[in-house]
C-alpha cells in the first residue's frame, strides 16, 4: 500500500519514529503531493530507518549536516540512520515525491548475519555517509533509482508476494551504493558528540517549542555552554539557535493552522507567542503571507485536490464499465 499525502508533513517529534502499517514487513512506500507553497519544507529530523526518495517534479534541496545537494526531476537520494537532515522546496509551487522509508534489519536478517556485518552495518556506521544524491544522469545512480522504482511500485499493486520483489529491489539498491562507496565506508562511528549535542537541543525544542525557550536553556539541555551551543548550530544547522527555534514555532503553527479549526490566537499560543502581533509579523516573514490568508488558501487546495480525485475515480469507473447511461425509455 502506498500512503498518499496532501503536502509533506511536517515533523514534530524529536525524533521521526516511522508506524510502519505491517510490523513484519518494516517498509513503508508514500506518495506525497507538496502543492501549498507556503510550506517552504521539512525541518531538521532524523529517524532511524533508512530512506529512499525520488523527486516526480519539481526542484528541491536536501541538507544534510556534512552536505548539502540539489536534486531536479527525476533525481532522488538516500538517507542513512539517524542521519539530521532537512528538505526544502526550490522555486517551483508544487513538487511530488515517492519515497520508501524501512528498517535495516529487512535486508540484513539482524545482527550476526553475513549479510549484516559484511555489507549493511559498515553502511550505517560510517562516519561522513549520511546520505547520498542519486543523480539519473550518472549510470550506477539510474540503477538505483529503477530499483527503487520497482520496489515503490511493488508497495502500490501489493501482487502476490510483492513483499519478496520489495525486499529484493530494496537489497539491490543498497548493493549498489554499498560497492560504489565501499572504500569511503569505515567501521568508526559515524556518531560524534557534537553530533548528539545538536539532537539533544533539537530533542529540546520540538518537546518545549510552546514555551519559553532560550539559549541558555539550550545549552543545558546538551550539557555545554552557551557559546559552543552557538558553534554547534552555526557548524551543522547553518543557522541561529533563536532562528531555528523561531522557524519551527512557524512550522508547527501552519500544521495547526491547516489541520485544525484554532483561532489565531490560539495557534499562536500554542506555539510560543505570546503576544498575537508579532505572531502574526514573524509568520509573515517566513510563509510570505497572513496566518488567516495561509490557512484559507491551504483550504481551497485542499477542496481541489479532493474534487480532482474524485473526478479521477469517477472517469476510472465509468471508463471500467462500472457506471453506465440509463436506458432510453
Amino acid at each position: 500500500m502506498v500512503h498518499e499525502l496532501l503536502f509533506l508533513q511536517l515533523v514534530g517529534d524529536q525524533q521521526k519514529k516511522q508506524e510502519h502499517p505491517l510490523p513484519l514487513f518494516p517498509c513503508s512506500a508514500y506518495y506525497t503531493n507538496w502543492c501549498f507553497g507556503g510550506i517552504e519544507g521539512v525541518p531538521w529530523h532524523w529517524h532511524q530507518e533508512l530512506e529512499f526518495m525520488i523527486l516526480i517534479k519539481g526542484q528541491v534541496q536536501v541538507q544534510f549536516a556534512e552536505q548539502t545537494i540539489d536534486l531536479q526531476e527525476g533525481d532522488g537520494f538516500f538517507c542513512n540512520t539517524r542521519s539530521l537532515h532537512r528538505i526544502t522546496m526550490k522555486n517551483c509551487q508544487v513538487c511530488c515525491v515517492n519515497s520508501l522509508v524501512f528498517d535495516a534489519r529487512l535486508i540484513s536478517g539482524g545482527p550476526g548475519t553475513i549479510f549484516d556485518e559484511k555489507y549493511i552495518y559498515p553502511l550505517l556506521s560510517a562516519r561522513t555517509f549520511s546520505g547520498l544524491a542519486l543523480h539519473q544522469s550518472d549510470p550506477v545512480h539510474r540503477e538505483v533509482l529503477s530499483h527503487i522504482k520497482a520496489a515503490h511500485a511493488g508497495c502500490k499493486e501489493e501482487e502476490t508476494g510483492y513483499e519478496y520483489d520489495v525486499r529484493y529491489h530494496l537489497a539491490k539498491a543498497l548493493l549498489l551504493i554499498w560497492k560504489e562507496n565501499q572504500k569511503h565506508l569505515s567501521l568508526t562511528p559515524r556518531e560524534t558528540s557534537k553530533m548528539e549535542r545538536i539532537r539533544r537541543m533539537l530533542d529540546y525544542i520540538h518537546m518545549h517549542y510552546a514555551s519559553p525557550i532560550s539559549v541558555s536553556d539550550l545549552s543545558a539541555a546538551a550539557s555545554i555552554c552557551e557559546r559552543e551551543c552557538q558553534r554547534c548550530f552555526q557548524k551543522f544547522l547553518r543557522q541561529s539557535p533563536m532562528d531555528y527555534v523561531q522557524q519551527y514555532r512557524i512550522q508547527m503553527a501552519g500544521k495547526l493552522l491547516m489541520e485544525t479549526q484554532d483561532s489565531v490566537l490560539d495557534v499562536g499560543l500554542a506555539t510560543g507567542f505570546s503576544n498575537p502581533s508579532h505572531f502574526c509579523k514573524v509568520f509573515r516573514t517566513h510563509m510570505h503571507c497572513s496566518p488567516a490568508e495561509f490557512r484559507k488558501a491551504y483550504q481551497k487546495k485542499a477542496s481541489c485536490a479532493v474534487n480532482s480525485a474524485k473526478t479521477t475515480a469517477l472517469q476510472q469507473i465509468i471508463k471500467g464499465g462500472a457506471v453506465t447511461k440509463s436506458p432510453p425509455v
